[in-house]
């Protein structure tokens, strides 16, 4: 019984650490407009800037359900450089 316990153990963390090496695309956010002007000029893309803010609920789902999509993220990297400000600050 704990042999098979190891081994199920075993594959799923298998499967976890597959899925975040190689599952995983992340939105490439600048960290600022001047940065995102220089290389949007560079590669012939538009700057798009997202206002974001900790208590902003749609900011929020923004995030969770749409910003983590490999659609979104192939769309948004081929069009635009990403800049993410935080109104917050």
């Amino acid at each position: 019984m704990r042999a098979n316990y190891r081994w199920l153990c075993a594959v799923l963390l298998g499967c976890w650490l597959a899925s975040e090496a190689f599952g995983q695309q992340a939105i490439s956010w600048q960290p600022n407009p001047d940065t995102a002007k220089r290389l949007a000029a560079q590669s012939n893309r538009l700057v798009l800037i997202h206002f974001w803010s900790t208590s902003c609920g749609p900011c929020q789902q923004m995030e969770r359900d749409v910003f983590p999509r490999p659609d979104v993220v192939a769309a948004l990297e081929a069009a635009y450089v990403p800049v993410k400000l935080n109104v917050d600050y």
